[in-house]
């Protein structure tokens, strides 16, 4: 019977439901430090527009290209041991937002939160968060942990 259960229970783990899947921005690990967030944005052809490292705020913007658009990508770390903590891509055309959301949808499936007349869209996993916002003058995805 516990066996039975197990498997189940791992089938189920594995199966890999839209609920299970981990969120996280491309390969970039939560936690990452400001050295490895470069090295790796390096390798994936970002170019670097700001690096800008202060107490209160230490972040790496890049110029890019994401889902099929030039964007930029402000990598953002905490105060203290500077680990990556947010990810914040904006790309200019509002309209874009439609395209990102359905792109949300098909790995995320169904927003936890949503405000469609503001174009508001919120999907959480485990201790992550994306939110997805578009309107007057650009796309944009946040990622937070």
């Amino acid at each position: 019977m516990k066996i039975t259960f197990i498997a189940i229970f791992i089938s189920l783990l594995s199966s890999g439901t839209a609920f299970s899947k981990l969120i996280r921005f491309g390969d970039f690990n939560w936690g990452s430090s400001l050295v490895e967030v470069e090295v790796q944005a390096a390798a994936e052809n970002y170019n670097l527009l700001e690096k800008h490292i202060s107490v209160p705020q230490t972040l790496l913007k890049y110029k890019s290209f994401h889902l099929g658009k030039d964007c930029t990508i402000t990598f953002f770390f905490t105060p203290r041991g500077q680990k990556l903590y947010s990810v914040v891509v904006v790309w200019k055309p509002p309209s874009f937002g439609h395209f990102v959301r359905e792109q949300l949808m098909k790995r995320y499936r169904t927003p936890r939160e949503e405000i469609p007349g503001a174009n508001l869209y919120i999907w959480t996993r485990l201790n992550t968060e994306v939110e997805l916002r578009y309107g007057r003058d650009c796309t944009t995805l946040s990622y937070s942990n």
